[in-house]
């Protein structure tokens, strides 16, 4: 279903969030300012210090890029991770679909990629957990 409010997906590409109330405080920010939130990420299935197995952050991603309520994906946090997942992350349908992906850090990788190998573009931006949902954004 498509809704009238802009949605944002909050998926984990890379590193894990070492405190689960700051995905919590983001969650908030967001839905105060009138977006749709839909999380993707499950802290309880971090996989060492990644935001799940590489099968599962992929999974993330491209479940929030194929969903039609989603406007935006926003990267929970950078660090290490996303150099796993490139050789199989779909970019052409992530440029397809029209939608903007935010992260730094790690995530530049992904930004890279994609402008590489669909035409696509993303922005270098806030991420969810040290940003959105950090005490003072």
């Amino acid at each position: 279903m498509i809704t009238s409010r802009p949605g944002i997906a909050i998926v984990a590409p890379a590193g894990c969030i070492p405190e689960p109330s700051a995905l919590e405080r983001a969650i908030a920010r967001l839905e105060g300012q009138g977006f749709l939130v839909r999380n993707y990420y499950d802290h309880s299935c971090t996989h060492q210090r990644f935001g799940g197995t590489d099968d599962a952050r992929l999974e993330q991603l491209h479940a929030a890029v194929a969903d039609p309520g989603v406007h935006l994906i926003i990267a929970l946090r950078g660090g290490y991770g996303i150099s796993r997942l490139l050789p199989r992350i779909d970019f052409e349908a992530i440029a397809a679909s029209g939608k903007i992906v935010v992260g730094f850090s790690d995530l530049t990788a992904l930004h890279m990629g994609l402008m590489a190998k669909a035409g696509g573009l993303s922005y270098a931006g806030p991420m969810i957990a040290g940003d959105f949902g950090a005490l003072e954004p």
